[in-house]
């Protein structure tokens, strides 16, 4: 779910400071323990708030999402409604995904505590030592080579299944689903592109320098600045009412970058 995701995900700033402190790259401090603690209580409040406003049926929009692709497909006894390839979906079924979606997010949140403590334990605060671009480009490299295999399959899997999925409705008739993808064209490559060389290339350059010049924990924590920024935005661009428990978790956000902050 939207909520247990957010939780798990947020607890990357613990498991940040925690290696941190392992490695002797930052000190136990009473400022660091609660900031880090606030910023934690602030996103999973935002990840409450979100979960409770996205359509109050517990089912994530599921429901919402199957109803495009046709009304006349059953529902079960959860509000979901399935293709026929799940038609051997059980409650079973449901807590077994459910465990390895929160154990995924649990470990990313784990993954990404390590990856930004061994920026900071490995890489020099003088860029002239060791070339950050270099370091990022180096790993893409390995990930396009190490994924385009996964690529590959999909695309080739997925381009033989999509004619050939079909669903049975309430009268029992086996009716084709015809959904097609939109075709890759240049101006969606070209924004793209734009979207990844500002989205991944430059914030990922700016957050890992950070790490480097400041601390893993600050940079962890500074991250979760979103929050607020997020909610600023939405009320100047769309006028969008900032409730109480909005309001609470940006500010428990921002105390807790100020105490992290203040942590000599």
């Amino acid at each position: 779910s939207i909520s247990s995701s957010t939780v798990l995900s947020s607890t990357s700033g613990f498991f940040t400071y925690v290696f941190a402190v392992l490695t002797k790259e930052e000190r136990l401090t009473g400022f660091k323990v609660c900031g880090v603690g606030l910023c934690f209580l602030g996103s999973i409040l935002t990840g409450l708030v979100d979960a409770s406003n996205d359509d109050g049926s517990g089912s994530c929009g599921a429901d919402a999402i199957a109803t495009v692709i046709d009304d006349t497909v059953p529902i079960n006894a959860e509000g979901f409604r399935y293709l026929q390839s799940d038609e051997n979906y059980t409650p079973n079924t449901s807590t077994y995904l459910r465990a390895w979606g929160d154990a995924a997010s649990l470990l990313s949140a784990v993954g990404y505590g390590l990856y930004t403590v061994l920026i900071k334990y490995k890489c020099p605060k003088n860029e002239k030592l060791m070339s950050m671009q270099l370091l990022f480009g180096y790993i893409g490299l390995i990930n396009c080579i190490a994924l385009s295999p996964f690529m590959i399959y999909w695309l080739w899997h997925y381009n033989v299944n999509s004619n050939t999925n079909n669903y049975q409705n309430e009268q029992g008739t086996i009716s084709e689903d015809t959904t097609t993808t939109t075709a890759l064209t240049w101006t969606i490559l070209g924004l793209l592109i734009l979207k990844g060389s500002f989205d991944n290339v430059l914030s990922d350059y700016l957050w890992a320098r950070s790490i480097v010049l400041t601390s893993a924990t600050v940079a962890t924590v500074g991250v979760g600045m979103t929050i607020p920024m997020a909610f600023l935005v939405d009320w100047v661009f769309s006028a969008a009412e900032i409730t109480i428990e909005s309001g609470l978790s940006a500010l428990l956000v921002l105390v807790g970058f100020a105490l992290v902050n203040l942590s000599p």
